[in-house]
């Protein structure tokens, strides 16, 4: 059974462990497939990386139980549709630590939980023990890994020492363990699942923007109004002025994310219970929206709507369109004509984005057409490409604005029944690429293609729907599969390269099954790639250790049965490792080096100043047998060796003076002295 905060992947791998099986397998076997897999997303929305209810089923515990040991909750606070491509990132952003693995070595010591809350960055100490939380190995240093094998037994992904520990220094610091009391306190209320938002809906707003009049709202102190220019710091009047255009849905918004909130509540020393009932007057919230943010009216001559404002209709999921460098917030579109309109600068503007390409330039190329130019004539006159002008032609043609006699050479002789489905299947595109894809699938002449994509129904798809959107590349994934000889080919080839020096690349994959590398993004082959690469990853880490510690070792016992000096470089030398690489992948075995050469430069200095010192008496002894004049030169050159070297080491020194004085010479100072 799980235990009192601890977190889904601290769960998967204890369970793993416990059951002999390895965390790859087991991942693979409860993906649901949806995305490329982010091993930190698990602890998010584990539900948009792996299956829960299969592992619901596999493990015996309730689905409410494991969402309960993510962040699941806390997003789920923040947003209304709960999408790990947009929510997540824009919410949890740089909140969790998504590489190492956080915790405490007291509480690894007694209950071995890896819990939830460690992985919050602003978590710096346990709260239980009042001691930091670390991620690195107390004996190598290194930072254990988010996901490893190792952690299910508290032990070092690199050096396998324990990672538990009692012998830890408290923090004494009171200011500093307040502060992480209310760290605590405040995600502790984030993460309870009982309740779904922060504050209570405002109006028919959503979470995201109810909670971001609210956190204006505070900011401003409660008043009865907002202002736009009220008394707080630069910082502050930006972010509450980019809330507001958010919840307007105008142009350049901002959105509130778990640690802005967190820090404006302890601001105002407020916490995020106090604010479950808020109450914000009508008022206050209606002064948001000034006047101008309301519909002007259509300026297309030719449209049914033609100086009203009845046809305009908000696009919802566009935030402003961005021509020439220029923002037109509250983007629309007007359901006669199909022509875009914004706001700049608080006008209402004609915006030539999309397909149409402005009333200004369709009323002139409307105006050359009837009068006989030729698309060259048009193009070089207007500045135009021809498929920017041919566009404009099938708008013109569709909308009955040319001359009956020029019509007939841009109206096609029949509209397809299904156009809308043709539409969807040819993609986003209403310039070339899409032209080329409809000769290509439907044999659609150009004429006849700008003339369907100015159809009404195309247009509504392609102003309003937010799934004609769509990325191309997400769109053409699904066009090419993988066959079952290419997932078997993909199964041998991985198995063989594991074992090999040959790494594991998508890239590499496609290539050697000649496919395009898209089609290997697919669940499940994806994740059997990832696997394979983690699993190559450790092996070959695994390899290169082993190799390492043979060829040090052989390279120290050859240096010490030569007698010659063990020296650090040479032995990085010869193992082909510089001490970087070691320092980043192999601490231990870079501190084992360290060691072993200062040990024998130890040693070589002892027997150096033991032979010094055995040498200077028998020397002082020789040199007064036959000389009454005995210096330290003479010491030196009857030793063979600089007298520098005899002054150099304090024992020596002191030998020399111990031997004169039995002939009464003077002392020789410590060069040291």
């Amino acid at each position: 059974m799980p235990k009192c905060g601890e977190s889904l992947t601290g769960y998967l791998i204890r369970i793993a462990h416990r059951n002999f099986v390895s965390l790859n397998s087991l991942f693979t076997s409860v993906h649901n497939g949806s995305r490329r897999r982010t091993d930190h997303q698990i602890d998010i929305l584990s539900e948009r990386v792996i299956n829960l209810e299969a592992l619901s089923q596999i493990v015996g515990i309730p689905l409410s139980r494991l969402r309960a040991m993510t962040f699941q909750s806390v997003v789920e606070k923040y947003t209304d549709h709960i999408d790990i491509s947009q929510d997540y990132p824009a919410v949890m952003r740089d909140v969790t630590d998504k590489i190492q693995r956080r915790f405490c070595p007291v509480c690894l010591q007694e209950d071995g939980v890896l819990k939830l809350i460690w992985q919050v960055k602003e978590v710096e100490i346990c709260d239980k023990h009042h001691v930091r939380l670390i991620s690195k190995c107390p004996e190598c240093t290194t930072d254990q890994p988010f996901l490893s094998n190792t952690l299910a037994v508290l032990r070092c992904f690199s050096c396998g020492s324990k990672l538990a520990s009692l012998g830890v220094t408290k923090i004494e610091e009171t200011d500093l363990i307040t502060a992480q009391l209310r760290v605590y306190s405040d995600w502790h209320y984030l993460m309870n699942p009982s309740f779904s938002a922060l504050v209570p809906r405002v109006q028919n707003y959503s979470k995201l923007k109810s909670l971001a009049i609210a956190i204006v709202y505070l900011l401003q102190g409660k008043p009865e109004t907002y202002y736009p220019e009220s008394d707080l710091q630069p910082r502050l009047r930006k972010l509450t002025q980019g809330l507001v255009r958010m919840v307007r849905d105008d142009s350049d918004p901002k959105r509130v994310t778990v640690p802005q909130s967190l820090s404006i509540l302890r601001r105002l020393d407020l916490k995020p219970s106090d604010i479950q009932t808020i109450c914000i007057p009508e008022s206050y919230i209606s002064s948001m929206y000034p006047t101008k943010y309301s519909f002007g009216q259509c300026l297309a001559q030719w449209c049914k709507f033609y100086g009203t404002s009845n046809g305009m209709e908000r696009i919802s999921w566009k935030h402003c369109f961005l021509v020439d460098k220029i923002r037109y917030a509250y983007p629309s579109v007007c359901k006669g004509c199909y022509m875009r309109y914004g706001i700049s600068e608080n006008q209402w503007y004609n915006v030539p984005v999309s397909f149409c390409d402005g009333i200004l330039l369709a009323q002139k190329v409307k105006d050359l057409l009837n009068t006989g130019a030729s698309h060259n004539q048009i193009t070089k006159k207007l500045k135009i490409r021809h498929p920017q002008l041919s566009r404009i032609v099938g708008y013109l043609a569709y909308h009955q604005l040319l001359d009956n006699s020029v019509a007939k050479q841009y109206t096609p002789q029949s509209v397809p029944n299904n156009i809308l489905e043709c539409v969807k299947n040819i993609g986003p595109f209403v310039s070339e690429i899409g032209q080329a894809k409809a000769k290509k699938m439907y044999g659609w002449k150009t004429i006849d293609f700008y003339y369907y994509m100015a159809m009404s129904e195309v247009q509504a798809y392609l102003s309003m729907d937010e799934e004609s959107k769509v990325s191309p590349r997400r769109r053409t994934a699904g066009k090419r599969s993988i066959t079952e000889e290419e997932a078997r080919r993909l199964e041998t080839i991985i198995e063989q390269w594991k074992m090999s020096d040959t790494r594991i690349t998508f890239q590499g994959l496609a290539k050697a099954l000649n496919c395009p590398t898209i089609i290997l993004h697919v669940k499940p082959y994806e994740d059997m790639v990832i696997a394979a690469q983690s699993e190559q990853q450790f092996l070959l880490h695994k390899k290169e250790k082993n190799e390492l510690r043979k060829k040090v070792r052989e390279f120290i016992d050859s240096k010490l049965q030569s007698g010659e000096p063990i020296v650090a470089y040479e032995i990085y030398a010869h193992i082909g490792r510089g001490v970087n690489h070691l320092k980043r992948h192999f601490p231990w075995l870079r501190k084992w080096i360290t060691l072993v050469a200062k040990k024998d430069q130890e040693n070589r200095i002892k027997e150096k100043k033991e032979d010094l010192i055995a040498g200077v008496f028998l020397a002082v002894e020789e040199i007064a047998a036959t000389s009454s004049h005995l210096n330290l030169d003479d010491i030196a050159n009857h030793l063979g060796v600089s007298r520098d070297i005899l002054k150099l080491y304090g024992e020596v020194t002191e030998a020399i003076n111990q031997a004169k004085l039995r002939y009464k010479i003077g002392i020789v100072k410590n060069k040291n002295h």
